[in-house]
């Protein structure tokens, strides 16, 4: 059988003269010709062949990254590199990038028809003529497995690899669980819910009383880049499954990815290979908005492996192609209505919380009041805490949700030193913080027994009292508050302080990360609400940036469908484009339209965009 060989360099005279030498070897066959780095990954892609001849110096892509890539992608394809270059660097990086052979263009024509024939044998082939380099060196190099990039792991936040430490005062939601383990076998959960209802905690419970291994993420916006997105995927399955998914992670090296359909086939396989079922858990999955990403869940869902569990955490519905799995009855969901708590577990949290045991009418009054919003039950919690005062507080549970939120979120920080709610309501800029960012914020270096409360202090407070916080490593170094509570904060701050104090915060963070050589995608800085540039303050709106407020507003929520519609709007389709898209009758659309304007308090669908925006729903 004839040796298949691709011809890959810039000069087309050159790669000429190279056909007609190998065309006179009957057992060589040329299969396609390319003219730099990115044709040469195409020609392997679709001639799959025996040999490829890479030049080094193209334009484009050049031949080192250009084999780099095809090793990773076809590991069978042997490239001998015909270079000009006879420096010890070029030979040492094509080596490390994965050729087989290393041969000098100067070289006689007998070198190139050898050096094909011994690397189709499987052994090492470099030009005699290469001098100031010791063959031995190269060898030992050769013996070593490709070498590519590796993946740096201080691009990746460990902590968001880790699930969510239970509370010590945790309603025990036994039903979901048993639910959760009773349809396990089917391949995907959706978990869809507003903020506040405990989809995190209830997942976390879950994985706690599963016996198998498991996998987590929490995402952000930074992993709607097809790559980060991956990276993290693989930094979660290996921390279950060390040495897992090989083949992804080389591919992973490569300078550009494979199509996405590739890169599904090899995922689908790498997960296949693991031997014990596990759950894989992706928790803000409604920061994902990438077609790549999406297509890449979606692709992993059409021939899920039976290993595989996904379960998936947002605040709507996920933009995938679930249709068909929900046809046959393969996705389970949990919504709103199954995380809401009920009256007895109202009355149940508060037990657990302070010790109050209160009758089942005051049970049913609360409930009512919050809908059964486990974070709304939690905040009151707190303001008892310090006031003990349960007719009062519950004679403030009237009027609108939002009204509600507001009174309880001024009470808890109501009960609060000056000094603590003042630093609670500056902190709510950072998504992740420790105690010397903190003092950094503050602009002060206190310490122990000065009379002013350093983050240490701060932190040991929150933690104490159960302010909403949540540890992201086992040295209790960085934390973050529960989500909905900084934006509660947020809600505060924007409320409360001027844009000059504001600014002010965000300059001493970005100024503390600077020193400590932090980068933003290792631990973020993300709200940036204010940017001082040309000495002005301008708002991240105004600048066409997305700000981390962009979560489900505390107004009266809307429903999953509700911000299914309103992100369709901007498009300006009609009520029956709308309801097409969404398989919905026109008149339900106009229902749905009717709730949002009454929601945001506007009366227009323009109107409706620009509020959703600046609240940060768009």
């Amino acid at each position: 059988m004839a040796t298949t060989i691709l011809l890959v360099d810039d000069h087309p005279l050159f790669r000429k003269g190279l056909r007609l030498l190998l065309e006179k070897q009957e057992d060589f066959r040329i299969v396609g010709e390319a003219g730099d780095g990115r044709e040469a990954i195409d020609g392997v892609r679709t001639h799959a062949p025996d040999v490829v001849i890479m030049d080094i110096s193209m334009p484009d892509l050049n031949g080192i990254d250009a084999t780099r890539q095809i090793v990773s992608e076809v590991p069978s394809a042997r490239v001998v590199a015909l270079s000009m270059h006879a420096g010890k660097r070029y030979v040492e990086d094509m080596l490390q990038a994965g050729a087989a052979g290393y041969i000098l263009k100067k070289s006689v024509p007998e070198d190139l028809v050898n050096g094909i024939r011994t690397v189709i044998r499987g052994d090492v082939y470099l030009s005699p003529t290469i001098t100031g380099i010791v063959v031995s060196e190269y060898k030992e190099l050769l013996a070593r497995p490709p070498s590519m990039p590796q993946m740096k792991d201080a691009s990746i936040l460990r902590t968001k690899l880790d699930r969510p430490r239970l509370p010590p005062d945790l309603v025990p939601r036994s039903d979901l669980v048993a639910r959760l383990d009773e349809l396990r076998c089917r391949p995907l959960t959706i978990v869809s819910s507003a903020a506040g209802y405990g989809k995190s905690t209830m997942a976390s419970l879950w994985l706690e009383a599963w016996d198998g291994p498991y996998a987590w993420v929490s995402l952000d916006e930074e992993e709607n880049d097809l790559r980060e997105f991956i990276n993290y995927l693989l930094a979660a399955v290996s921390k279950a499954f060390p040495g897992a998914c090989d083949t992804m992670r080389s591919l992973l090296q490569a300078p550009e990815l494979v199509p996405v359909s590739d890169l599904n086939r090899y995922l689908v396989n790498d997960f296949d290979r693991i031997e014990d079922p596990f759950i894989l858990v992706l928790d803000d999955f409604h920061k994902i908005r990438e077609i790549a990403v999406l297509d890449l869940i979606c692709a992993l869902l059409i021939h899920p492996p039976q290993n595989l569990h996904l379960m998936l955490l947002a605040r709507h519905d996920p933009l995938l192609l679930t249709s068909k799995l929900r046809g046959r009855g393969q996705v389970n969901e949990i919504g709103t209505a199954d995380l809401r708590f009920t009256v007895a577990e109202t009355s149940l949290f508060l037990k657990n919380t302070l010790g109050l045991a209160v009758d089942s009418k005051t049970a049913a009054t609360i409930q009512e009041s919050l809908e059964g919003w486990p974070t709304g039950v939690r905040l009151m919690s707190q303001s008892l805490k310090y006031s003990g005062d349960l007719d009062r507080l519950m004679a403030g549970l009237k009027g609108g949700f939002a009204s509600i939120v507001d009174y309880l979120i001024e009470e808890v920080l109501s009960q609060q030193s000056p000094e603590m709610a003042r630093l609670m309501v500056a902190t709510a800029i950072l998504d992740h913080f420790c105690a010397p960012l903190c003092d950094a914020l503050q602009g002060m270096d206190a310490a122990p027994g000065t009379g002013e409360m350093n983050g240490d202090e701060f932190i040991a407070r929150l933690q104490k009292d159960n302010l909403f916080l949540f540890a992201l490593d086992t040295r209790n170094r960085w934390f973050r508050y529960h989500h909905l509570f900084q934006q509660l904060l947020q809600d505060q701050l924007n409320r409360y302080w001027c844009p000059e104090e504001i600014a002010a915060l965000h300059s001493r963070a970005k100024a503390w990360f600077a020193e400590n050589d932090i980068i933003d995608d290792t631990i973020k800085h993300p709200l940036a609400a204010f940017e001082e540039k040309d000495e002005q303050v301008v708002a991240p709106e105004a600048a066409g940036q997305p700000t981390a407020s962009a979560q489900q507003p505390l107004v009266e929520p809307l429903s999953n469908r509700e911000l299914d519609v309103l992100e369709l709007l901007p498009r300006r389709l009609s009520n029956q484009e709308i309801a097409d898209k969404l398989c919905i009758s026109a008149q339900t659309v106009k229902s749905h339209l009717k709730n949002i304007y009454g929601k945001l308090s506007v009366n227009k669908r323009r109107e409706a965009v620009e509020k959703a925006m600046k609240i940060g729903i768009l």
